[in-house]
């Protein structure tokens, strides 16, 4: 059963926040990447105007792909970096980082509802909470690999 003494506020936190940082990050390298192919596939000439761009951003199935996994990945980083500073209960500590990602990705669809296709606010939307508990599994697994063994009351926290 998941509690509140469970939840390490801080751990969800800081997972959040590798999740919103790294996925920026990711986002401006794609963005730029991206902006610079396009420019040279065009001849090479001078690079596009900002809406140009924004509107590659929009339209380009393949770069709105890259950018849904990138942005999940860094939701499965944050699970993972939630549940190691957790230290137990690592996967309602992964979880609560993914609800709270949810709730800061809700709020980016509502704010800018023309950010993207329907298609793929809802497939983020969608798979947020289970990379976040992704990340959470793969950090319990890597700490079983440590040569530590959770005691069975830091695993009965969270029944799947």
């Amino acid at each position: 059963m998941i509690t509140l003494k469970n939840l390490n506020v801080k751990a969800v936190v800081i997972g959040t926040a590798v999740d919103i940082l790294g996925t920026l990050i990711a986002s401006l390298v794609i963005g730029v990447v991206w902006g610079l192919a396009d420019a040279a596939s065009k001849g090479g000439g001078t690079p596009p105007n900002p809406e140009e761009m924004a509107k590659l951003f929009q339209t380009s199935f393949s770069f709105l792909l890259a950018s849904l996994v990138l942005g999940l990945v860094f939701v499965m980083v944050g699970g993972f970096v939630a549940a190691h500073l957790a230290r137990r209960a690592e996967l309602p500590n992964a979880l609560a980082m993914g609800f709270l990602s949810l709730i800061l990705a809700g709020v980016m669809v509502v704010i800018s509802p023309d950010a993207g296709p329907a298609w793929y606010a809802a497939t983020g939307i969608i798979l947020t909470v289970p990379a976040a508990l992704l990340g959470g599994y793969l950090r319990l697994q890597t700490r079983s690999q440590e040569g530590f063994r959770p005691r069975t009351s830091d695993r009965s926290d969270f029944d799947l």
